[in-house]
């Protein structure tokens, strides 16, 4: 690859002091952290992880290699004992995978991801993305993101808007249906130089500091790239707002596991 990427992903954080934008928090805190570590929800979530979101970028056609990319995994201090070792047994295998847990107190995700960035990159150029816990990349993503790591695209942002939702029903996915969402936030790149993580320039240095990704073309330029699909959402009864997205992806046209199998060969 001819830049640095990190791709970040938030598992199970709990925070006391900001709620991330998720449903949850809108609670309070005792019912927040119950339903966040209930044992049936991180069952799930471990279930996801390992069998569709790590599957995806194990099968990528570029391998993977510490040399260009690291998978950040941000987690809680708090998670359970039990789940925190099925983390570390997942990244035992995979060099290019780091866990960060963050106290609840001062969850510091931006900085987190700052220490990663200033500790790994070495290239002219980096990218950070964005992904889910229970969400898959396909098997061609970082071959289609290469042609936009290079200089020309500072500050840019790059949008995979086309699709699969993948309705799940704990031990496996029962419908796909296709999907279109401009600044979706799966995958969602932004493209960086170095010297950006050294000077006071007043920019984003990663993904994150761009704000809410629906709304990220009116801070920065977007490439939308919709030629093939990118990416599965992945949509279950522990997923936020589950109830009203089963509600939405349900109208849209059904896609034949065959067809989905082409560029997610080992998440189904």
């Amino acid at each position: 690859m001819n830049a640095y990427c990190v791709g970040i992903v938030r598992y199970s954080i709990l925070s006391y002091t900001q709620g991330g934008g998720w449903e949850t928090f809108s609670q309070d805190l005792d019912e927040y952290q119950r339903k966040l570590f209930d044992p049936g929800r991180l069952a799930l979530h471990q279930r996801l992880f390992s069998e569709v979101t790590l599957a995806s970028l194990d099968s990528q056609s570029v391998e993977l290699s510490k040399d260009w990319f690291t998978l950040l995994v941000l987690t809680s201090t708090e998670l359970p004992k039990e789940n925190r070792a099925f983390l570390e047994q997942l990244n035992a295998s995979r060099d290019w995978m780091e866990i960060k847990a963050l106290p609840p107190e001062n969850p510091g995700m931006g900085a987190a991801v700052m220490e990663c960035l200033k500790a790994r990159v070495d290239t002219p150029v980096y990218a950070t993305l964005r992904l889910d816990d229970d969400d898959a990349l396909a098997n061609d993503y970082f071959a289609r993101l290469s042609p936009y790591l290079a200089p020309r695209f500072r500050n840019f942002a790059v949008s995979f808007a086309s699709g699969y939702a993948g309705l799940h029903n704990g031990e496996g996915y029962t419908r796909f249906k296709q999907y279109y969402q401009p600044n979706v936030a799966l995958g969602l790149a932004s493209i960086h130089d170095k010297q950006q993580l050294t000077k006071k320039t007043g920019e984003a240095k990663q993904i994150f500091q761009l704000g809410n990704h629906t709304k990220i073309d009116r801070r920065v330029p977007v490439i939308l790239d919709s030629r093939q699909p990118a990416y599965i959402r992945t949509v279950h009864e522990h997923s936020d707002s589950a109830k009203r997205t089963v509600r939405k992806v349900s109208k849209l046209d059904d896609v034949p596991f065959e067809t989905v199998k082409v560029k997610f060969p080992t998440c189904l």
